[in-house]
């Protein structure tokens, strides 16, 4: 600033005591930017700059307006970088954008030619006169960033800004005539040369409304003229309104200030210069007209096919559209929106009648609207509803040009399950030659939906043997698709089953993302399986498979013959055992000799058979129990077959009617809670922690299992039970329960996963999670985490239930499917938490621990324990003692901290009435009863903690 003349200097201080009471100097600039450049009318923002510039000119007094003018034309002078630390660069700004709003309100003819002169300079000059030393990651593109505001950009809307003079509309008409345009020497790594190459692409190159504006100037001056408009267009053809080709008047004046004539010459002068342009020699300007455009009707798609046809553009051409050439121009004409007005179907249809049937199966893929009539005019009717199969299953419309979601990896189990018996009834009447060509040009393209495609062919049984090859790496759609090919026989069946099992175990060699997408597809297949088995559900499917399987297995508690010993496979809990006998006595080794006999291999691999039973029926049954589903006579007497099921729903209470039960392996009854018969007249349902509270029942399904000592496959009776708080009520569609719980996303994506939660990733996460019998659906939000939930960090929002489009009310959700919503939900941000050191829990879980330790007291007939609030009170023989039922933190009464630090894994002697792993719940109950019998604890470090205590209280 030492150096900047008087009038820079005068000027920047004025404007710094204008802002000192400014909280943000950036964002009023912003503000002051968005309002020059267009982006901002607000009334209240044009309020606010006014009184800044009334204000500046009382502060600079009588010379306010030359002084503003010499700041305004020599910005190099008073030129300071912008940066967060530094917020003098942001009030030169100010500075500039306060003077050009000035003398937009009084103009000012020397500061008129001041700036026309420097856009020329600028225009003329390129990088020779750069203002700002080039940092080394600028590149050509980034020219305007070493010029000081005003640049070219600046100066062409502060004359726009300005009240109109000849002077200024000739300006603006000799820059933007390509006068001074001047061609850069191509770069051999620089594929987008045409653009590249302009200087004045990279100087005007985004001033689309500004070029509309200043066009509509020389018209209503009458100096539009063609040759203006070619020229212009050819070095600017990024600048135009393509749209305006076919206009709707009505429609573009309601939208805009332009005049119907305006347009209307625009149009005419449009439509001349595109059907004068060699699509070789200006191939980059025919492309760039209908970039990103829209054009209806059937002359442009005509001329379009007549560019694919006349120079012989190849599916590959219009698939990677590297350059601007003849290829994007044909690429963007052919994509038709729709008819005009007077036009019809049949003047589409015999239009297209003109053109080879190559050609029209090149441009078939995006070709929107036409893409039905391209069917009629190569005589394919039958694959009309192929087609609209086809991009429903990507969310699309074939005679729309919105773009289709094709099937992706990802940890969805339902992407790429079709409804595989309608695909075939379509499928089944179209033209199989047909076919197989309108696959193969839709495989040429670029439109998403390849992988579609895969799983239609498969429906079809064709190119099944290239197929199974790529199962061979997982390929993800090749292993939803196997599932889709037609089973000859139930020997196929099981051995396509038993791939599907493989292809599942060799999934853990991945990486965490890897492995769980590859699990999901095969749990995909195996819906898409079922289907073609015949089967209701891959659940239905993966029982009568398995049965058949147990069949074939080695029985149980049958001894057999190995070398000089005897073995036998035994069911211990849901554990397969092999016990082993010499002379009759168990062994507690298995001899080296037994290990090589074919019945202990046999034996071994149904013991790995039945492990892995355990695992997915367990989680079968248990997302069956929060689904709601029944289980009818046969699938229980299928389940019956397997020795592991049968065990599970042993210990598990059913419902049937009204009455309630233990599965006790027949179909006609269930064994009640107190020994009775109870008859099962309804398809039973696994009964939820719910359904035993509202008929109250609960105490007593508790009392029973533990003093019958069941272990359940998963917690049911000692189930957490969530509900709806006077809070959500109040909210009524948006529950905030965990809302701002910072979790750490990969764990949080795990555990949703393993909860059978659905997660997409893009702009935003979406996690979410179905209930088809309710036909509804659940969903959490994560604002703060992008692309895919695993990869962020951070709080949880919103969550909420919708049916359709349309949001429940919190407490119209069925008491089941909210309860199981909000448990997956507190785990998540229990075990994936980042801000809490101890670990959250909640009181749902507090209250099930407090009943679970209670009943496990009151079965051993003990009373030195009760429960309150969220402790278990001790009264032992040395001391009285408190344990915290969420942390498992133990305090001597009267609060004295007691420290007993667990030693490895709880002891297999202590019961648990679920096999759900909880290792806090062990640690508390087993610290619980070590405190009972406290004078029989040999720990010198514990005991010493206790006597101190003791003594201090005495």
């Amino acid at each position: 600033m030492e150096n900047w003349r008087p009038a820079h200097q005068q000027v920047f201080n004025a404007v710094s005591e204008l802002l000192t009471d400014v909280n943000n100097i950036r964002d009023l600039k912003d503000d002051f930017s968005d309002l020059f450049e267009g982006r901002d009318n607000k009334p209240e923002s044009q309020r606010e700059i006014e009184q800044y510039v009334t204000q500046l000119m009382e502060k600079l007094g009588d010379n306010a307006s030359s002084q503003l003018a010499e700041y305004l034309l020599h910005p190099a002078e008073h030129y300071i970088e912008s940066n967060w630390k530094n917020m003098d660069g942001f009030i030169a700004d100010i500075a500039s954008l306060l003077a050009v709003y000035y003398f937009a309100e009084h103009p000012d003819e020397s500061l008129t030619q001041g700036v026309i002169k420097r856009l020329f300079w600028i225009l003329e000059a390129y990088s020779e006169g750069t203002e700002i030393a080039p940092n080394t990651y600028l590149s050509e593109e980034d020219i305007l960033q070493r010029y000081c505001f005003p640049n070219s950009y600046d100066c062409v809307r502060f004359l726009l800004l300005m009240q109109e003079t000849p002077a200024i509309n000739q300006a603006l008409k000799v820059a933007f005539s390509g006068q001074h345009n001047r061609i850069i020497a191509r770069k051999e790594s620089d594929y987008a040369y045409e653009r590249r190459n302009r200087s004045n692409h990279n100087l005007l190159g985004s001033l689309y409304s500004e070029f509309a504006d200043v066009c509509q100037r020389l018209h209503s001056n009458n100096q539009f003229d063609y040759d203006w408009f070619k020229q212009a267009v050819l070095v600017h053809p990024e600048l135009v309104r393509s749209y305006w080709l076919e206009p709707d008047i009505d429609e573009v004046k309601a939208d805009s200030e332009f005049s119907s004539e305006f347009i209307k010459a625009y149009s005419t002068y449009l439509k001349q210069l595109v059907e004068e342009l060699d699509p070789i020699e200006n191939g980059y300007a025919l492309s760039s007209i209908f970039d990103y455009s829209q054009t209806a009707g059937i002359s442009w798609l005509k001329k379009g096919l007549g560019l694919i046809e006349q120079y012989g553009i190849k599916a590959k051409a219009l698939k990677d559209l590297y350059e601007h050439d003849v290829s994007k121009a044909a690429y963007y004409l052919i994509r038709c929106p729709g008819l005009l007005k007077d036009e019809t179907q049949a003047q589409l249809i015999a239009m297209l009648g003109e053109f080879k049937e190559a050609t029209l199966l090149t441009a078939l893929p995006y070709a929107g609207f036409a893409r039905d009539a391209i069917l009629i005019a190569l005589g394919w009717q039958s694959l009309l509803p192929v087609q609209k199969m086809l991009f429903h299953w990507g969310k699309g419309n074939p005679a729309t040009l919105d773009s289709c979601r094709d099937v992706c990896n990802s940890t969805s189990t339902n992407s790429g399950v079709i409804d595989r018996s309608a695909a075939s009834e379509v499928l089944a009447a179209a033209d199989d030659k047909a076919l197989k060509k309108y696959i193969k040009a839709m495989n040429a393209s670029s439109i998403d939906l390849k992988n579609y495609l895969v799983l239609l062919t498969a429906v079809k049984g064709w190119d099944k043997e290239k197929l199974e090859k790529k199962l061979v790496r997982h390929h993800q759609i090749a292993i939803k698709a196997y599932g889709l090919y037609a089973i000859e026989d139930d020997v196929e069946l099981k051995a396509r089953y038993l791939k599907f099992k493989q292809m599942h175990k060799e999934a853990t060699q991945y990486g965490a993302e890897r492995q769980a997408n590859t699990q999901a597809a095969v749990k995909a297949g195996l819906k898409n399986l079922a289907q073609s088995a015949g089967y209701s559900d891959e659940i239905r499917m993966e029982w009568a498979l398995e049965a058949d399987i147990a069949d074939d297995m080695v029985a149980f508690n049958q001894e057999h013959e190995a070398e000089d010993w005897t073995v036998s496979l035994v069911m211990a809990g849901l554990k397969a055992k092999i016990v082993v006998k010499k002379a009759g006595k168990p062994l507690k080794s298995v001899p080296p000799k037994v290990r090589k006999t074919q019945i202990y291999q046999a034996m071994r691999a149904a013991q790995d058979n039945v492990r892995s039973q355990a695992s997915r029926f367990k989680n079968t049954l248990e997302e069956m129990m929060c689904q709601r589903d029944t289980i009818s006579a046969d699938e229980l007497a299928t389940l019956s077959r397997l020795p592991v099921v049968k065990g599970m729903l042993s210990q598990l209470i059913l419902k049937s009617g009204t009455g309630f039960g233990f599965f006790n392996g027949t179909t006609d009854t269930l064994t009640g809670l107190s020994g009775e018969a109870v008859a099962i007249v309804d398809e039973p349902v696994i009964a939820h922690v719910y359904d035993l509270l509202k008929v109250n029942i609960l105490p007593q399904s508790q009392q029973t299992v533990v003093s019958q000592r069941l272990v359940q496959p998963f917690k049911q009776a000692f189930r957490e039970l969530y509900v709806v708080t006077p809070a959500e009520i109040e909210a009524k569609h948006d529950s905030m329960r965990f809302a701002g719980h910072v979790v750490d996303g990969a764990i949080a994506s795990r555990l949703f996963q393993g909860r059978n939660w659905t997660q997409y990733g893009g702009d935003w996460v979406e996690v979410f999670k179905r209930f088809p019998k309710q036909q509804c659906y659940a969903q959490v939000e994560f604002p703060e985490s992008r692309h895919y939930l695993a990869e962020d960090d951070g709080p949880m929002d919103v969550i909420y239930f919708k049916r359709g489009n349309d949001k429940l009310l919190l407490e119209d959700v069925e008491p089941v499917v909210f309860s199981e919503v909000m448990r997956d939900i507190d785990l998540v941000a229990s075990v994936a938490q980042l801000d809490d050191e101890y670990g959250r829990w909640s009181t749902e879980s507090a209250q099930r621990r407090g009943e679970l330790v209670l009943n496990l007291i009151q079965d051993l007939g003990l009373k030195q324990v009760r429960c309150e609030d969220n402790y278990a009170y001790i009264d032992g023989k040395l001391a009285q003692y408190r344990v915290h039922l969420g942390t498992g933190v133990i305090h001597i009464q009267p609060g004295n901290y007691l420290c007993i630090v667990p030693e490895g894994q709880a002891s297999e002697d202590l019961y648990l009435p679920f096999a759900d792993v909880d290792k806090r719940m062990a640690e508390i109950i087993s610290k619980i009863f070590l405190l009972i019998s406290d004078d029989q604890i040999k720990d010198e470090t514990i005991l010493s903690q206790i006597n101190q205590c003791a003594a201090q209280s005495a």
